[in-house]
């Protein structure tokens, strides 16, 4: 039982690791569009995007924010910001299917 707990913990670490990392990377990405920046356009497009064991994204799609110059950014972070790291072996999974939300809020600015 105490393998058991220590195994829990580690792949429950790998997991933090793994999507702590692919977040980290898709802010070092993100840059607030000019535009928008002007005309004070706040938003939260969501992206969905498969991740493969290579790290290589495929499937990006947008859920809108309303705001297609947002939209456009939140597709582009994404898209600069692969090759991703590779899915840990530890996490027994050929591919991650992910939504994640790209918040443009202009007091971060």
């Amino acid at each position: 039982m105490f393998y058991l707990q220590i195994l829990f913990s580690y792949q429950q670490n790998t997991y933090d690791t793994f999507y702590g990392r692919i977040r980290q990377i898709i802010d070092s990405n993100k840059r607030y569009p000019l535009l928008a920046r002007q005309r004070k356009i706040e938003g939260s497009p969501k992206v969905q995007f498969t991740i493969l064991k290579n790290g290589i994204v495929e499937k990006i799609s947008v859920i809108s924010s309303g705001h297609r110059i947002l939209d456009r950014e939140a597709r582009r972070i994404i898209m600069i910001s692969s090759p991703f790291p590779e899915i840990p072996p530890s996490m027994n999974k050929n591919y991650i299917d992910l939504t994640i939300p790209i918040n443009f809020k202009l007091n971060n600015y």
